[in-house]
């Protein structure tokens, strides 16, 4: 299985702002998540708690439930600068105090520092856990500040900057009263309550509220939508059939199962309720599986192309969509030359072994 579309996150590629995921980003966060792994091996990712920390996110979660605070999530890489912001503020008596009265406190450190305590079982559990935050959370700095709901859903993020240094300054940001924070919430309380349609429009307004780098929390919401409006009342179903294919296409794409990816773009162009701009948007990406997996399927790649083009052929982006298929095009005559001249080579090195083989010896 690959990871690279959406961890879910949905949305990685095309030539689309709108995407929820864009290529730039999504190869920063694999390569983070990348680097600790040759770092630490197989399987070196960790989560180190101390006094007033919690370790684990799932912990975290079900303090959250039991108190109804949010969580206040720290990722570290574990550089010296970290360690040392740890030990002077986020461990200091003055941060502690202040800051667990109103949150679940979760630390998650991805050093591979402490790792020799732990078991084999232990380890895959923080590997797995580690790993899906890192990709759900587009975890690229040394250092990560946020604020999240106890369903683990984004709220709010803390650039660092010097002045936390500063305990106040950093008690003072977390506390502060925000009107985003409290329309999240808001939402968050009221799908809870819904059902049908208003479920799906309030889950749509959490979705477009929420910053676009921490939507994949937000997936198993998505898979809601088609029962909640099975006959599109809303409008909505096409965005949200969209974005669950990009969610499965993520937990198979792989070398093998690259046409099984594609098809789910495909089928929900042709079977489902996507407008004009979203089945462009569907076929696109179905071409884009194959050159991601390392295939040289072209005539696909040609195929899936000019079906977006059908799809909408006023599309803002067909001028593009028309290079790149040009190229898909180019490529492919290069690549049927070159399987051509390696096939002949192939033959004539063999005619010329069969050829020595064959041949009197001299003295006969």
């Amino acid at each position: 299985m690959l990871r690279v579309l959406v961890s879910c996150s949905p949305r990685f590629i095309s030539f689309r702002g709108d995407l929820i995921l864009s290529e730039k980003n999504l190869m920063r966060k694999k390569t983070f998540a990348f680097s600790f792994l040759l770092i630490s091996f197989a399987l070196l990712f960790t989560s180190c708690g101390s006094k007033g920390w919690l370790s684990s996110f799932s912990d975290a979660k079900l303090q959250s439930e039991k108190t109804g605070k949010n969580i206040l999530m720290v990722v570290s890489g574990g550089a010296d600068s970290s360690s040392q912001f740890k030990s002077s503020v986020l461990d200091s008596k003055e941060f502690l105090s202040e800051a667990s009265k109103k949150f679940v406190l979760l630390f998650i450190n991805l050093s591979a520092d402490s790792l020799k305590d732990l078991s084999q079982d232990e380890l895959s559990k923080v590997y797995a856990e580690n790993s899906q935050i890192i990709m759900d959370y587009n975890i690229t700095e040394e250092l990560t500040l946020l604020l999240l709901t106890g369903e683990g859903y984004w709220l709010k993020e803390f650039p660092y900057a010097e002045k936390y240094q500063e305990v106040q300054n950093l008690i003072a940001d977390l506390t502060e009263e925000d009107e985003k924070v409290l329309k999240i919430e808001d939402y968050i309380s009221s799908i809870k309550k819904a059902d049908g349609t208003e479920k799906v429009r309030l889950i749509d307004s959490l979705f477009e509220f929420t910053t676009e780098h921490y939507r994949a929390p937000l997936v198993p919401l998505y898979y809601q939508i088609p029962e909640l409006d099975p006959k599109n009342k809303t409008g909505l179903l096409g965005k949200y059939e969209l974005l669950i294919a990009y969610s499965k296409a993520d937990q198979i794409l792989s070398p093998e199962t690259v046409d099984q990816a594609a098809h789910l773009f495909t089928d929900i162009a042709e079977n489902g309720h996507l407008d004009n701009s979203q089945k462009f948007e569907a076929y696109f990406t179905a071409a884009y599986m194959y050159p991601l997996v390392g295939s040289t399927n072209f005539n696909m790649m040609t195929e899936l192309l000019e079906r977006a083009y059908a799809s909408n052929p006023t599309d803002a982006h067909v001028g593009e969509l028309n290079d790149l298929l040009e190229h898909v095009k180019d490529l492919s005559v290069i690549y049927e030359a070159s399987v051509k001249e390696s096939k002949k080579q192939a033959e004539e090195a063999q005619a010329n072994q069969e050829s020595g083989e064959t041949k009197p010896d001299a003295g006969q």
